[in-house]
């Protein structure tokens, strides 16, 4: 898979609480069903409900498990519709928002060799 550009943007760590780490801009994203804190490029995510896919991650890999990794694209329908062109199957076929205002798309762990991707313009 090449996409042009393509650059870190963060590291998700999937914690149960966001209270001990003392992070300050901390977002809700209702519609992912998580709360959001940053530390440099250091994304801290925790679960809003037990129903939530972070409150199933954790409860398979334990809190403070590599949730996803974040790649910064120039244009993400772009590069949606270039992954797909490829067989790459995706989660998001078009953009959400996400943290920071940013537009993303995940890629399905099964087309990356189990590892979540989050794309972010």
């Amino acid at each position: 898979m090449y996409l042009p550009n393509l650059k870190l943007d963060h590291v998700a760590i999937a914690v149960s609480s966001l209270d001990p780490y003392n992070l300050n801009n901390i977002e809700t994203i209702s519609d992912q069903g998580v709360r959001v804190g940053f530390i440099g490029n250091l994304e801290i995510i925790s679960p809003l409900s037990e129903e939530s896919s972070v409150s199933r991650f954790i409860k398979k890999h334990g809190s403070g498990a590599i949730h996803h990794i974040g790649f910064r694209v120039d244009d993400l329908i772009a590069s949606i519709s270039e992954l797909k062109s490829k067989g790459i199957q995706m989660i998001d076929n078009a953009p959400r928002a996400g943290a920071r205002g940013k537009k993303i798309a995940f890629l399905h762990p099964k087309s990356t060799g189990g590892t979540l991707i989050e794309l972010c313009e």
